[in-house]
């Protein structure tokens, strides 16, 4: 039964157009570019929620845009999927398949952002030693943070130019140096 179960269900994962949505969503979050995502799981189960959200609550492009996002910044931000996440997924498979309707399903996805992304988490955890205090590559605080440069369409910081963050993530900006690298935010 499975096995048909994936049948049926195997257009929709590869359908292009539902790939490319999704990409835009991501976009959306403030990653423009691989380099700014850590997890590939993050990606891979980004997705399969965002598919759910299309095909079985029947999400509009708008909200399920906003859902994905939000959930893929929060889900990169505290590094939901690394580690040993696999009973995090298998929890929140189970509790999204007891739900009914979209609105149970939005309910679903702020509960864990709001319960996780506290005053606290923003005022101790953010700025401390599992955060913005770690430097160097594969810090999913920092890469947040120049996610939203992204968003706020924030210019380079000490730069005498009108440059924006977000174009340094542009194709062919790179050269020989990262864009990431912190002193050229």
């Amino acid at each position: 039964q499975r096995f048909n179960t994936l049948k049926e269900k195997l257009p929709d994962v590869l359908d292009v157009h539902s790939w490319h949505e999704f990409i835009k969503a991501i976009m959306n979050a403030g990653y423009l570019s691989g380099d700014l995502i850590l997890s590939g799981n993050a990606i891979f189960y980004t997705y399969a929620l965002y598919l759910i959200a299309k095909h079985r609550f029947n999400a509009s492009y708008n909200e399920n845009m906003h859902l994905t996002s939000l959930w893929f910044f929060y889900a990169s931000l505290i590094s939901l999927y690394t580690g040993s996440f696999e009973s995090t997924v298998e929890n929140h498979l189970n509790t999204i398949k007891s739900l009914k309707t979209l609105d149970e399903y939005k309910e679903f996805i702020l509960s864990r952002v709001n319960e996780r992304l506290t005053n606290d988490y923003f005022d101790i955890t953010l700025v401390g030693s599992e955060g913005l205090a770690v430097s160097g590559r594969g810090n999913n605080a920092w890469n947040a943070y120049v996610a939203s440069l992204n968003i706020m369409n924030a210019k380079i910081l000490f730069s005498k130019s009108n440059l924006l963050v977000s174009k340094l993530f542009e194709p062919g900006t790179d050269g020989n140096r990262k864009s990431l690298e912190k002193h050229h935010l």
